[in-house]
This record gives C-alpha cells, structure tokens and sequence, in this order.
C-alpha cells in the first residue's frame, strides 16, 4: 500500500487552498503529529509543512496565522481525523457514487499531504507510518453506525501505557475469537506476525496464565523487587485478580473505568497504540501554555466469523508496505521470561498500585452559542440552559456556604440563585441572555440531568454526578482541578471568580 505522488505540488496546493479553514486547520494538526511522531524534526518539513499552510517570512508575525495554529493544537488527533471526516457528511451529497468520488479524492489529498512533508518517496518511519494507515483506513471507509474503524483519542494520567501495542479487547459476544486466540498456535501465529512489525500483541487470558504458572511465591518476590512498598496483603490479592483475569473484566474495570478509555465499546476489537502526543488545554499566558498528553488509538473491530491471523496479516501486510524498514527485536513474551515495560508495566500497575475509587475524569464546559459539556471526551448531550443549571450546582457545590443548591422557597435566595445562573449562562453562551426561574421544574429538571449523564458515563461513583440528599441539598463532589472552561482550569478563568 505505497503512497505514491499523484499529484503534482501546484495541484496538492490548489486542493488545500479549497478546503474550509476548519478542514486546514484539522489537517495541520494532523500533519505536524505524523512530523513529529519520530521525534526527529528535519529541516525539509518545516519548510515543507509551512508551504502547505502558506507561511513565510512576511505571514509569520501574521495573528491570524498563529491563532489558526493554535487552534489546530487545541484539536486532539481523533478531532482532528474526524473533523476532516465529517466534511462530506456535511455536504448535500445525493449520489453514493459522487460521496465515495469525494472520499477517495479526500484521502488522496491527506495521503498525498503525508507524503509531501515527510520523506517524499511514500515510505516512513515506524511511528509514522501506524498514523498514516489509520488515517488511510479512517477517512477511506464509508461512513456507517457500524464503522470497522475507529480513532480515538484519550487523556493520559500519570500512568504510562506503552508505545507499539495491539490490544485484543471484548466485552460482550465475542463470535468466537478469544476461543480461537486460546489455540496456542493461532496465539503464537499472531503474536509473531505483529513483532514481525514491532508490536507487542497484549491477550489478557495470556498475561493471566503467565501469573499462573509461576505461582504466588514468585509473584511475591517479584512484587519486592519492584514494589516493596506494597504490603503482603494487597501482593496476595492482587495476584489472585491476576489469576482471574478476564478479558470483558480487564476491559469493563480497567481500561474503561480506571483509565478513562470510556467509548471503546463492547464488541471485539483490536486497540492498536498509535502514540501519544500533546493538546492546548488553556489559553495563551505570560505563563505558558498547559498541555496535556493524550493516548492516540486505532480501534478495528471484528465481525462474526472473522478470522483474526487473517485480520492481523492485513494489518502487517499494509503498514509493512509503508515504512521504510522492517527490522524488529521480538517484543512478546515467553514462558521462561517475565516483561515488565510498556503495555506490561501498565497491566500490572493498574492492578496493584491505581486505587479502587480513580479520579481519572475530567468535566470541560466549551462557550459558544450552543454551549456544550464533555466528561473527558463524551459528550453530554444538554441544551444550554440544562448545561448552565448543572454547572451552577457545580458553582455553588465549591463556592457557597451551602455547598451546594438547598430548597429555594425562600424567595429572597430563589432570586439571588437565579441571578447567578443568569451570570452562568451569559459566561457559556458568551453574552446569552436567559430569563431565570431556577426554582421551576427545578427537581424535574435535574434528574433529566442525572438521566442523561447515566446514559453517557459507566459509574457515578467515578465520574461527576447530581445527587440530591435527605435535606434536599443539590450537590455535586467534584474537586475544583477537575473543571475547566473550554480546556482551562476553572481556577484561572477571571471571569468566573467572585460570581
């Protein structure tokens, strides 16, 4: 699947020229991750990626050209993906035909942008070349409820996760696969055909059966050289949820509930680690910038009947077709031999060290008209008076002496609340006005709330909830450094102290 140059550098500039300023700005962010992914920047590509974006010398003071790339940087790279993706759903497109004419010509130009600012010969290194194919294998394929391909991007906590990994992941029906994967040679097949490309296939049935066969008194001695801090106890019955590993378990609990991972969903699936990189989570400062590492991830589900050697081989065969050099040390492990880095580090860590009741959440209210809240990366699908009303039980859950909202037949507070949601409502809609009658369908209207938030996250007592107590005390127990206002801390944001 070589890239090759089919267009000439005038034709790839007119394309870009015609894109929306949305769809360049994406493809930039998209672009300068692939650049940088192998942590080498060569001069070429600079050059070559400034050309692309028409920047020189004379437009690089220019505000609006760093506004546009501080923009781009505030995308993750599924935004990103995904914003160039959903310009031909935008479009009125009544011919199938015409749509995939669109679709092949979108993922020409992206492909072919690749290509321009990296080697130029259509070939790439390792990490460039897993963000190229999932690129290619993303916007080539017609949009569908049932996509095979997925990007996904998720905030990192402190915990590292690896670099080159394929995770095989089910929480539900599984048509058979992990039956098949349980074959010692249908594992070893496509355990050795992913390090034939340097990744490490992670099978957690396994990693299970690996803790098993060494016993607790190796997993004990293990346990001190690596972590000596952890008392006998908690050793012993972390060893014991090793034993018991099971891959919708491992999936459901860990990646889901203690990463954060919350939108992988239940079918089969193979999570292949595209790499990290950084996001724009505020404003610009005399300080700087605060950033913040995300987890790129490209998801391939699996169909009933698949064959999954088959499945991997496409994969291996594909990437191999685009990098540059296919010379890998074999990353999976052995019975006679323990791995304890990357996705094996990660593996064990959440398992004995990540406290059962994680804080990996993050609640980010973005202004605008139609303002919008995201816990981490889901949507939480309100209108904006509902988003305003639960971020002003938010508000006075930290900043009153209430700590929260209490019964509001009391007039002379009724109003003074309702002059704070006017405040709050102004701020998301930036300079919306409302007229506020809080106390009206006031407890209807939090449990559509709590209704709609339920649909959306997999734990209240992980992610932000509305909980109304015996005394009729609307709250919420969300820390202050979990909230942001269109990805700043809500604790630098002027405008909203002292409401």
């Amino acid at each position: 699947m070589k890239v090759m140059a089919i267009y000439s550098e005038k034709q790839l500039l007119d394309d870009l020229h015609s894109m929306s300023n949305d769809m360049r700005i994406a493809l930039s962010r998209v672009l300068s991750d692939i650049i940088k992914s192998d942590k080498i920047i060569e001069d070429s590509e600079v050059a070559k990626y400034a050309k692309l974006f028409d920047v020189d010398e004379d437009s690089i003071e220019n505000t609006n050209i760093h506004s546009q790339f501080f923009r781009a940087h505030e995308l993750t790279f599924a935004d990103a993906v995904k914003t160039l993706s959903s310009s031909l759903v935008s479009e009125r497109i009544v011919s199938e035909t015409t749509r995939s004419r669109k679709r092949e010509h979108l993922t020409n130009v992206v492909m072919e942008s690749s290509r321009y600012v990296t080697s130029g010969s259509g070939y790439y290194s390792p990490s460039e070349a897993v963000l190229v194919l999932a690129l290619k294998y993303y916007l080539s394929e017609k949009e569908s409820v049932d996509r095979r391909y997925d990007i996904q991007s998720y905030p990192l906590s402190d915990l590292f996760i690896g670099k080159r990994f394929v995770f095989y992941i089910a929480e539900k029906d599984d048509f058979g696969i992990n039956a098949s994967l349980s074959s010692p040679s249908v594992f070893h097949v496509v355990s050795h055909l992913l390090s034939s490309i340097g990744f490490q296939f992670v099978y957690i049935p396994h990693i299970r059966e690996l803790y098993k066969s060494r016993g607790s008194k190796w997993f004990r001695m293990m346990s001190l050289l690596l972590f000596p801090d952890i008392s006998t106890s908690k050793v012993d019955s972390t060893y014991e949820r090793m034993c018991e590993m099971r891959t919708d378990v491992f999936v459901r609990d860990y990646l889901k509930k203690k990463m954060g991972f919350a939108r992988l969903g239940t079918a089969p699936s193979l999570m292949v680690m595209l790499g990290r990189d950084q996001v724009i989570c505020k404003d610009r400062s005399e300080k700087g910038l605060r950033m913040k590492s995300y987890a790129n991830l490209l998801l391939i589900h699996l169909k009933k009947g698949e064959e999954i050697i088959g499945t991997v081989g496409e994969f291996v065969r594909s990437y191999s077709q685009l990098v540059s050099s296919t010379s890998y040390t074999n990353m999976n492990p052995r019975f006679d031999k323990f791995m304890f880095h990357g996705v094996y580090q990660m593996i064990f860590s959440l398992m004995a060290l990540v406290d059962s009741h994680p804080d990996f959440y993050q609640l980010n209210f973005m202004t605008g008209k139609h303002c919008k809240m995201f816990v981490n990366d889901i949507y939480i699908d309100l209108r904006p008076g509902k988003v305003a009303l639960y971020m002003l039980i938010v508000y006075e859950s930290l900043f009153s002496a209430e700590r929260g909202i209490r019964d509001l037949s009391d007039q002379s507070y009724a109003d003074a609340i309702d002059e704070r949601y006017k405040k709050i409502y102004s701020l998301l809609t930036q300079g919306q006005s409302v007229k506020a009658h809080v106390a009206n369908r006031f407890n209807q209207t939090v449990d559509d709330i709590k209704k709609e938030m339920s649909s959306k996250l997999d734990s209240t007592r992980v992610l932000p909830y509305v909980k109304i107590s015996e005394s009729q005390l609307v709250s919420t127990a969300i820390p202050l450094d979990k909230i942001y206002i269109d990805r700043m801390p809500l604790s630098e944001c002027e405008e909203w102290q002292g409401l």
